[in-house]
This record gives C-alpha cells, sequence and structure tokens, in this order.
C-alpha cells in the first residue's frame, strides 16, 4: 500500500475480546525508533475495568495480529495477555458531560480507552510501552491520569513502573504519553475545573528517576498555554491529543492539543519542549592523599554537556601545571603545603551553571612527617551477630597501631587484635560504639577519634500474613509485613509466586485469582530480612441453568419451575421468587433479566443470568362472547403457512426464540399466507385484528418450522 502496489491486501478481524464498555477503540503498538525483533506480530492493547465484566480484576489487555500475506485466511487475531493492574475507576457518570469548567457546561472525559497514543520502544533488545488513561481518583468527577510503562521480560509483557497524576483538585484528562531515547517519559494532557478554564501543560519523569522505576512523575508541571474561555453548548473535547518524539534527535517532545481561543471558536496548540537542566557536575582526582610537590590530576565527570568550567581550592596554596589552568577542563595540580584542601567545581551550560563541592577532599602530606591517622569499617550499623572489617587508611607509612572502642563490649576475630593494622571485631551489646586509632610511626604518632561511629542494632526479623488467609475468587485479601529489630527504619518490597505482583508498602492489597505466595523483603538500610504469606484461593462454583423458557405469555400461563445446578441457590428478578417459580403475569412486559446466585460450603458465591420474554398475549372478546377463532396450518410446517381469522387482519408480526421480530407484514384481509421462512425452529406470530370503535385486539399463535 505504501508502495503503491497494484494489488494490495487488507484483512480483517472481529476481534472476540473487546471489553464491554459500549464505545471502545483497541490501539495499536506506535513503533518510535528502533523496530520490534524480526516476526513480531503487531501488539495491540486496551484497559477493561472489571466493572464492565471479562475479568474479576482491572486489567491491560494486550493482542497479537500475525497476518499471513500468501494465505490471508490463516492470518490471526487473539489476545495473549490480561495484565492485572492497580485498581483504577473509569465510571464519570450515565452522560457525556464530566469535566467541569467554569459555567454550566461539562466536557466529556472519554474515559472508557486508553488515549493516542501507545507507545513502543525498543532499547537495545529492552522492550518498552507506554500508555495511558482517564480515571475518577476519588468518584467525584475529578479526573486524573492513570499512565503504565510496560517491559517485555522474553515471555510476557509486565509493569515495571505506573502512577496516577492528579496532583490538585483540577481535572487532567484527554493526555498523550511519549519516552525519548533518554529514557525521559512525558506527558501532555488538557487540565480544567470549575475555577480553571481549559488549559494545556505537561509534566514529567526523568531518566534518574525511571531508572529507578518509582513510578513519580518528578519533572514539574509546566504551563504551555492557560485557557481564558469556557467551551460553550457542547461536550466534546480535543478529540484527541498526540506527544511525538522528534526523530531527528530522539529526545525533543512536540505536543499537538486543542484549546480555546474564546467561548466560540477552538485552535489547535502544536508546543515542543525538551527535559534540559545545568549541568550535573562530578569530578575525580586520581590521589587523594599525595605528598606536597606531587602532581595530582583531576577528571571532570559532568554531565549535560557543559562548555565552561572554573576550579577553586581551599585553602590555595596550590600550583597548576603542565600549562593548565583554573578554567581547564581536567586540570593537573600540585599542593605546596600539607593539610587538607577542599575542592569546588562549577560547570556551565547553555541552560547555566552546576556546582559541585567536596570538603576536605585532598589531604596532602609532609613525606618526613608522623602519620595522619584515619580509617573505615565495612558496616556501621551491624547487628551483634555481624563481623565488622576496620580498615586502617592512615598516611605516612605507620609501623604500629592501637584500637580502642568505648564500650569495650567487642570480641576480635579472625585472630586480630586491638594492635592489628585491620582487625575484625563483633559488638556484644547494641548501642552506640566509639571508635580510636592511634597509628605511629619513627616521627612520631597520629590518633584519629569517631564519636558514636558504630550504631550497633538488634538482628531484625520480619514476620508477613495475609488477611484472610483462603479467599474466593472476586476477593481481596490484606497482606502485612510486621519488622522489627535493625534500625527500625524499613523498606519493602513484595514480589510473588506466581509472579506478577509487585509493592513497595508494608501491607498491600491482592486479589489473586489462583493461589499465591507472597515473598516480602524488608530491609533497614543494612540488614535485609524475608518472610512470606499463602493466599489460598478457592474457585467460585460452577453454575448451569436449566432449559428455562425463552417466552411466556402474560395471561393464563401458569407459573414456571426455573431450575439451576448446584441446586439450593436463590433466584431475583422481576416475576421470580427466591425458591424460582416465575410467575409472568407478576413479571414486567418485555425481557426480564433473572439471576440465579449459589454459594458453596466454601463460601464462594457466584451467579448465573438469563432472560424471559414476556408478552402481552391479549385474546380478542367481542360484547362478551367467546374468543375470535383465528387458525394456522399446517403447523408443524416447512415454512409455507395459512392464516384464516373470523375478524379482518390488520397486520402481523412474527417473533423467534429469541424475542427478536423476524418479519412484520401488513394484510388488511381475514386470511394471509407466509412462505418467506425458512429457519427451523419455535415462532410466535402476533395478529392483530381490526375491532370496529376500538383498538386492534391482539392473538397469538405459536407454529414450528421443521
Amino acid at each position: 500500500m505504501i508502495a503503491g502496489g497494484a494489488s494490495p491486501q487488507m484483512v480483517q478481524f472481529n476481534n472476540p475480546h473487546r471489553p464491554a464498555s459500549g464505545f471502545h477503540c483497541v490501539l495499536p503498538l506506535d513503533n518510535d525508533a528502533a523496530f520490534s525483533p524480526a516476526g513480531t506480530p503487531g501488539g495491540f492493547i486496551t484497559i477493561n475495568d472489571n466493572a464492565w465484566g471479562g475479568s474479576t480484576t482491572d486489567q491491560l489487555w494486550i493482542y497479537e495480529c500475525d497476518v499471513d500475506w500468501t494465505a490471508p485466511s490463516s492470518s490471526t487475531f487473539a489476545r495473549v495477555q490480561q495484565l492485572d493492574v492497580e485498581s483504577f475507576d473509569s465510571y464519570f457518570g450515565p452522560t457525556w458531560d464530566n469535566i467541569a469548567q467554569p459555567g454550566p457546561q461539562k466536557l466529556d472525559a472519554i474515559n472508557q480507552i486508553l488515549m493516542h497514543r501507545a507507545q513502543y520502544r525498543n532499547f537495545s533488545g529492552s522492550e518498552h510501552i507506554v500508555c495511558n488513561h482517564t480515571i475518577d481518583v476519588d468518584n467525584t468527577d475529578h479526573a486524573g491520569i492513570r499512565w503504565y510503562e510496560l517491559e517485555h521480560d522474553g515471555v510476557e509483557w509486565a509493569i515495571r513502573q505506573f502512577g496516577t497524576y492528579a496532583p490538585d483538585a483540577d481535572s487532567r484528562w484527554m493526555a498523550s504519553i511519549a519516552m525519548n531515547s533518554d529514557h525521559e517519559i512525558a506527558i501532555g494532557y488538557s487540565v480544567s475545573s470549575s475555577s480553571t478554564y481549559p488549559s494545556i501543560r505537561y509534566a514529567g519523569q526523568s531518566s534518574s528517576e525511571n531508572a529507578n522505576a518509582t513510578g513519580l512523575l518528578d519533572i514539574a508541571e509546566t504551563s504551555i498555554i492557560e485557557g481564558t474561555a469556557s467551551q460553550s453548548s457542547f461536550n466534546r473535547w480535543g478529540d484527541y491529543s498526540n506527544l511525538a518524539v522528534d526523530p531527528s534527535d530522539d529526545h525533543t517532545f512536540w505536543y499537538t492539543t486543542e484549546y480555546n481561543l474564546n467561548s466560540s471558536m477552538k485552535g489547535t496548540r502544536v508546543a515542543s519542549f525538551e527535559f534540559a537542566a545545568a549541568p550535573d557536575v562530578e569530578f575525580e582526582a586520581d590521589n587523594l592523599t599525595p605528598n606536597t610537590g606531587e602532581i595530582v590530576s583531576f577528571t571532570d565527570l559532568s554531565t549535560g554537556s557543559p562548555i565552561f568550567w572554573s576550579w577553586a581550592f581551599t585553602p590555595s596554596t596550590i600550583t597548576y601545571e603542565n600549562g593548565t589552568s583554573a578554567t581547564s577542563q581536567n586540570p593537573e595540580v600540585s599542593f605546596d603545603a600539607p593539610g587538607f584542601y577542599t575542592v569546588e567545581l562549577t560547570a556551565t551550560n547553555s541552560i547555566g551553571p552546576g556546582t559541585e563541592t567536596k570538603v576536605d577532599y585532598i589531604e596532602a602530606l609532609d613525606p618526613n612527617g608522623p602519620p595522619t591517622a584515619d580509617f573505615e569499617a565495612s558496616n556501621t550499623n551491624p547487628s551483634t551477630t555481624d563481623t565488622v572489617s576496620f580498615t586502617d587508611m592512615s598516611t605516612n607509612s605507620p609501623t604500629s597501631w592501637d584500637w580502642t572502642f568505648t564500650p569495650a563490649t567487642v570480641t576480635y576475630l579472625n585472630g586480630t587484635s586491638s594492635t592489628s593494622q585491620n582487625p575484625d571485631v563483633s559488638f556484644d551489646a547494641t548501642g552506640l560504639y566509639t571508635v580510636e586509632l592511634t597509628a605511629t610511626n619513627s616521627f612520631g604518632s597520629g590518633t584519629e577519634v569517631k564519636t558514636d561511629y558504630i550504631n550497633v542494632m538488634g538482628t531484625m526479623s520480619v514476620v508477613a500474613t495475609a488477611d484472610p488467609e483462603e479467599i474466593c475468587i472476586g476477593d481481596w485479601s490484606q497482606l502485612d509485613a510486621a519488622a522489627s529489630g535493625g534500625s527500625g527504619t524499613y523498606t519493602y518490597s513484595w514480589t510473588s509466586d506466581p509472579s506478577g505482583f509487585f509493592s513497595s508498602t508494608a501491607n498491600p492489597v491482592v486479589m489473586p485469582e489462583l493461589t499465591t505466595i507472597y515473598m516480602v523483603e524488608v530491609n533497614d538500610g543494612t540488614q535485609t530480612a524475608n518472610g512470606s504469606a499463602t493466599v489460598t484461593v478457592n474457585p467460585l462454583p460452577e453454575i448451569t441453568l436449566g432449559d428455562w423458557p425463552e417466552l411466556l405469555c402474560n395471561q393464563n400461563v401458569p407459573p414456571v419451575q426455573l431450575t439451576a445446578l448446584p441446586e439450593g441457590g436463590t433466584y431475583s428478578g422481576s416475576g421470580v421468587s427466591p425458591e424460582g417459580l416465575f410467575d409472568p403475569a407478576a413479571a414486567d412486559l418485555g425481557w426480564n433479566i433473572i439471576t440465579y446466585t449459589y454459594v458453596d460450603a466454601l463460601s464462594c458465591e457466584n451467579s448465573e443470568l438469563d432472560s424471559i420474554y414476556v408478552d402481552d398475549c391479549v385474546g380478542i372478546r367481542e360484547n362478551g362472547a367467546d374468543e375470535i377463532s383465528v387458525n394456522l396450518y399446517p403447523n408443524p410446517s416447512a415454512g409455507y403457512i395459512t392464516l384464516e381469522s373470523e375478524k379482518e387482519i390488520e397486520r402481523i408480526e412474527i417473533i423467534n426464540q429469541t424475542g427478536k421480530t423476524v418479519m412484520m407484514k401488513k394484510v388488511d384481509d381475514n386470511s394471509t399466507y407466509l412462505t418467506a421462512l425458512r429457519s427451523q425452529g419455535l415462532y410466535f406470530v402476533r395478529i392483530y385484528l381490526k375491532n370496529e370503535n376500538a383498538l386492534p385486539g391482539v392473538v397469538v399463535k405459536e407454529f414450528i418450522i421443521k
């Protein structure tokens, strides 16, 4: 088609797994930059709110389209994954008037679908999708943006991170999302409220926040244009918006969407933006403890493309070497006097300057002096069961060492002692310990004291529980990780077996579809403890409804006993008793939805429903005489039927077993001949008879076509 071929082909499908939201669109994945791996089927994605049916939890539905151009009939379109997501509410009420703006007219949230686009990115084999939709964040028609980043693990898609963006009481909707080559995510959207005219803004996630997959938009909301008028008279807004990544640099974002020029005129706004910043300054030296006069090379490690550099040393008793200066990117420096030096680098790009200061970063040494004592511990927050290794970092080549711990409740391990250069120590009691090292050489001694340097904590533990431990499909359980010991400040990481669940809260709510073990890892910054809890999931009872009638008259028909398996459940609906006795005379005319509910021995409840059509089958009586005779023959027939009546027939309607009208015919005679029906089955013919000075009477007859 793109090449202008002479015989382009088209393949279309009926989607058997279309969410039952009414209005709905399933989005294709839109590939930016590098393509998906060769042979990958075309990808599609949408949302399913469990309130629509089709799943017991809110989900993302993922589809694959595999087209065979050689044999198009072999092509397939299939739902390949139902991905559980954090619960959301897509319901904004029964109308399209949803989003408040100043004035009485509200705007359409278009809340049943994913918003344009669902973007696909392939970062050197790491496949990602970003997408978003509009949700009601607090059941008050307060719209927020639910967004997701998915990652393919080689087998299926998993949620890498997600978030709901609703930072204040204003509604945000009609969004579009994209990710650039720097792993920066941007979301453009409309914003409105009863006090905020419809406006255009964007927010984003930096590459560093994306690396942590926190689900937070750390780049603050920025206005593209603030509205000055409301849209009057109609509710449709946007249809839709588009956030694209500039292909020339795979970095700049371009956003296109609607805005109001005034109350009666709309415009299209096209804006570009990028998440630029001043340099993130960093540097390193190749020697942190040089002797005076020894050359030290400094290397700029700043990001953000700086173009100017300015170095400062405190004290300033230094000399730039080998033609370098304070404005060199990578200067070489010798230190003229012993002591500690603070080093500061300011790097500047087109956005502005950034500064990094490292206090007492360089210790210049006198090669003919006593040691300057220093040390570090492998763990400053151990438990009483941990081994802590101390490393001597003293300068000027000490030859002996003396370690002191206060309090003295320590044990030296692995053959070390208080005179070892690098002792291994365990602490016998909890609390704060001050550590002192005296290092000695032939010129004298130096001492370093680190007060309250070691904080010994009790051993950390965690008990994981689930309440309840046993549920039915569709129910939820509350997990809880009760940690103790350690520092008392904990982070939590929940995973599951089978995989697919992640949470960083202490007590998440889960809704598994099968029996699942939930594992939690708790960390206090130093120690880690693990626990697990199992949630047993019982299936819902399987219900089989009996052969319920499709159509009943509302008069002269006895009640019908409905049946279902397993027995012992309850029935509900118009005209039906809890025991399942359906009385058409007590039911509503038209379709009556009847629900059968069964609760099994494990208290798991399931329901099935069907419907019975109740027709207004009123017989004809004239001046109190007997019912007028209407004959239909032959019955059964092969599709050729004669109708004869004492009174003139005005018109007829033929209804099949599903309640669908399959024929209507005007007659104006006492008889008619029918030949158009061919499908086998049971039919009902509603015969309207002319009646002088009154409305037509109705007679209903059944017939069968074999």
